[in-house]
């Protein structure tokens, strides 16, 4: 659950306890919370109705209670003040805090567990700015071609020069190490976030390189969808925060996974008119 989807803190607070109420249904209830909160499970049930609030401690002690991090607890304190708040200005200085907060947390670097490359700008460039590059580190991650990484040149069509390059390349970053047999992965998960200066680049690179690939698959071993459609910003917004969700739900899926083939992923939204 993204507690940054919902604009009012009772429903935060009512979807937190219902998940943990899932995963652990005889430690997490509703009674349990309030005496926990020092408040009567009567008035607990009134703040969830909309019939009453909670007040500032006994906020704390939900957001305790329901074992919120940092950035979580200050968002729901944005929401029980934006809620509470009977003076204008400070209503739409609030709301304004609201809808930026609710903005980072839809970048897709804040839904994918992923470590960010730490090197020279150079090395960063050299890495994320060629898709052979970032696709011989993915292909190491699978056994097979980490004991014979030659297999992986004649997959991407690589010259034996180019590819000598891009493995020397890797090691010189630290990501891969000589192994008894082939190369062993140091670091597997790289993400560039989308406010780094060379995301676009990287994007449209990454992008054309998939494109050159689903030229040469034979029917039934591709899936392409692309589409333009008309609606508004609300759904924009709402079509992206699935996806990130689809992001999370996916990554727990793909790291329990047994590497035996590479596969790539694309999503694209943009705006053709403002």
């Amino acid at each position: 659950m993204s507690i940054y989807q919902q604009t009012k803190y009772r429903e935060v607070v009512r979807a937190a306890l219902l998940q943990l109420k899932e995963q652990a249904p005889d430690r997490y209830t509703f009674q349990d919370m309030a005496r926990a909160c020092k408040m009567q499970k009567t008035y607990l049930s009134r703040v969830l109705g909309g019939k009453a609030e909670l007040s500032e401690d006994q906020l704390y002690l939900v957001c305790e209670y329901l074992h919120f991090d940092e950035d979580q607890r200050a968002y729901v304190k944005l929401l029980h003040a934006l809620e509470r708040t009977s003076v204008v200005k400070r209503r739409k200085e609030l709301a304004t805090q609201v809808a930026a907060t609710q903005e980072k947390h839809r970048r897709t670097d804040a839904h994918i567990a992923a470590r960010a490359l730490v090197a020279e700008p150079i090395d960063t460039a050299a890495y994320h700015l060629d898709p052979n590059m970032i696709l011989v580190h993915v292909f190491l991650t699978v056994p097979r071609f980490a004991a014979a990484p030659a297999a992986i040149a004649a997959e991407l069509g690589l010259p034996a020069a180019r590819f000598a390059a891009i493995l020397a390349q890797l090691e010189r970053l630290g990501l891969i190490e000589p192994a008894s047999a082939g190369y062993r992965v140091k670091v597997e998960m790289l993400h560039l976030a989308a406010g780094s200066p060379l995301y676009k680049a990287y994007s449209v690179l990454q992008r054309a390189k998939a494109s050159e690939q689903l030229q040469k698959l034979p029917p039934g071993r591709d899936y392409a969808f692309t589409v333009a459609f008309s609606a508004n910003e609300a759904v924009r917004v709402a079509i992206k925060d699935r996806f990130l969700k689809l992001l999370a739900e996916v990554q727990p899926l793909v790291l329990r996974a047994k590497a035996e083939h590479v596969y790539q992923m694309s999503f694209d939204l943009f705006p053709w008119s403002e």
